[in-house]
């Protein structure tokens, strides 16, 4: 097996023939490895199994006495902190975004060498990464005691700094899942914060709510209900015997959540991403990662087929494909 292969035999909830890795240094200790193996070649040292894309930490300009400015003009000081720095300043010194234009998300910089690396590690994992995505991100660009102030004060800048953020992410990952990828890596602290802060039902539902329709709520009732009805009372079992009856992908099917996003000359159903989003959460409340695994098995073979495939092949082999699916 590949290292992908085995990375992604993991996410699908299969035995690995081992248990894959990937390792991350500080500065600091990166070029200690670097003295010592004699290269600056971290893949070709820790054999790692992910081949990592995009910005992680950001992107930036030396401009001095060990100050560096990053993509969104925030500096910082890495005069003791070697790897990232203390943010020094306010790139937002007041709650409003007047004034203030976000960097393009679409920039080369971030794309450019993704075939690239793709081509020198074909066999690894391919993980598209955006930092600071959310509430580090905010910080960064309005300063620590001054955001959880705004918590408090102003709101309403708050929802709209983050919104702007969302939107910036979304649009980059969006344009990431036009390559041959395997993950979207969001780093971030603020999914450890659930309480005063940073709470989701506090501050966040309405970021995210804006991009589910009445369409998406309908659709995330009918599985739910679905999978109370017709997974939950069996799941035990199932999980005991190592599989779940085949009928469940036609029933799976019937109700049209097998096709989201898919062309509808393939028999499709009509939705974007977020309608994936709706299906996955409630498929989760099986609570079993072997049936979500089993049942969004379809989103392996078809992609390659409605990407790569010339106009007169793909409409025949992905209806072909779906429908032998729905009618296992």
């Amino acid at each position: 097996m590949t290292k992908r292969e085995v990375v992604r035999a993991v996410l699908d909830h299969k035995r690995p023939p081992y248990v894959p890795w990937h390792f991350g240094f500080t500065a600091e200790a990166r070029q200690k490895l670097f003295d010592h193996y004699q290269s600056d070649d971290i893949m070709d040292i820790t054999d790692n199994h992910f081949v990592l894309l995009g910005d992680d930490i950001g992107y930036f300009v030396d401009i001095g006495k060990h100050r560096f400015q990053d993509y969104f003009g925030a500096i910082w000081d890495r005069s003791i902190d070697k790897d990232i720095g203390n943010i020094e300043g306010q790139v937002l010194p007041e709650p409003t975004l007047k004034g203030y234009t976000f960097p393009d998300p679409l920039a080369d910089l971030y794309f450019n060498n993704i075939h690239s690396l793709l081509g020198k590690y074909p066999n690894h994992f391919r993980m598209f990464e955006i930092g600071f995505s959310l509430y580090e991100r905010a910080w960064t660009l309005r300063g620590m005691e001054a955001l959880l102030m705004d918590f408090v004060i102003h709101p309403e800048f708050v929802h709209e700094l983050m919104n702007a953020i969302c939107e910036y992410n979304i649009t980059q990952i969006r344009h990431a899942l036009s390559f041959d990828i395997d993950a979207v890596k969001l780093g971030d602290d603020w999914g450890q914060q659930n309480g005063l802060i940073m709470g989701f039902d506090l501050n966040f539902k309405g970021e995210y709510q804006k991009y589910f329709t009445k369409e998406h709520d309908l659709v995330r009732k009918a599985m739910r209900d679905f999978v109370k009805r017709e997974v939950v009372p069996n799941i035990d079992e199932w999980e005991e015997n190592g599989e779940f009856p085949k009928e469940m992908y036609q029933k799976t099917g019937a109700l049209g959540f097998l096709g989201i996003g898919y062309p509808e000359v393939c028999d499709g159903t009509s939705g974007d991403i977020f309608m994936k989003i709706v299906a996955g959460e409630e498929l989760m409340r099986s609570t079993s990662g072997g049936f979500v695994a089993g049942i969004g098995s379809i989103d392996i073979a078809i992609p390659p087929i409605i990407r790569k495939g010339t106009n007169p092949q793909t409409p025949r082999l992905a209806q072909k494909r779906i429908c032998q699916v729905i009618k296992l």
